[in-house]
């Protein structure tokens, strides 16, 4: 449960990946940092923190990490306007998994103790 883990690359990608497509999306930059964090945030909120056997999954300051990263992804990809180094046609392609991935998320929070060949629960 360290403050850099695996998955701060994840959180990084992510907060990029979500300004560049919504921004495709013609909302206000104000509603996409309002909306793609607003979510995340939301996304760790919900997040288990302790297994049932007293495990310690993610701490507080792991929560806040991956925040930042998510944070830091979004405004270097508003910043490098990444939106328009991308070709049309992979918009669709990160779209499928951009919400993919999101969904994988909420669905290993809200079944915690289910696995799959695809999907593991949070325990």
């Amino acid at each position: 449960t360290s403050i850099i883990d695996k998955y701060s690359f994840h959180h990084w990608w992510m907060g990029a990946l979500s300004y560049l497509l919504f921004d495709t999306t013609g909302i206000s930059m104000s509603n996409n940092f309002l909306l793609t964090n607003g979510i995340h945030l939301i996304i760790e909120l919900l997040e288990h923190n302790v297994s049932p056997d007293g495990t310690i999954l993610e701490s507080r300051q792991n929560h806040i990490s991956d925040i930042i990263f998510f944070l830091i992804g979004w405004y270097i990809s508003m910043f490098l306007q990444l939106q328009k180094r991308i070709h049309p046609m992979f918009i669709p392609f990160l779209w499928i998994l951009f919400i993919a991935t999101g969904f994988k998320e909420f669905y290993r929070e809200i079944y915690p103790y289910h696995n799959s060949a695809f999907i593991n629960g949070a325990f």
